[in-house]
């Protein structure tokens, strides 16, 4: 069985929003991903709102890695409490709850969102 993943580097402000909303279903459907990841940490150039998560899940994405300059925009805190479709890194980066976060990366997102909670990391 064949699985196709498509992978989307850094969306970087409005330019980089405006492309994704537009192009994004298409380009899903014209590669037949069965799985989209976007990196969206850059959203707002350094940072990303709820507003542009929601855009960007909207437009077709599966989920969003975040990185090292999500939280130029502290708004996607209480955000982050309350998806799952929104993957942080592994770089320490807690919730204002300090809930225990495990640590995401891109190569593993696919297999996060698919089998839940299954892998030991």
């Amino acid at each position: 069985m064949e699985f196709k993943v498509l992978a989307i580097g850094d969306v970087v402000g409005n330019p980089g929003m405006e492309r994704v909303r537009r192009k994004l279903r298409q380009l899903k459907r014209k590669t037949e991903a069965d799985f989209v990841i976007v990196n969206g940490e850059n959203a707002s150039v350094v940072g990303i709102t709820p507003d542009q998560a929601e855009d960007i899940l909207d437009a077709g994405a599966d989920v969003i890695t975040l990185g090292n300059h999500s939280f130029g925009k502290r708004e996607i805190v209480d955000y982050l409490e309350d998806t799952s479709r929104v993957l942080r890194d592994g770089a320490g980066m807690c919730t204002r709850r300090r809930r225990a976060m495990w640590p995401w990366w891109t190569s593993l997102a696919a297999a996060t969102w698919i089998i839940p909670r299954t892998i030991p990391f």
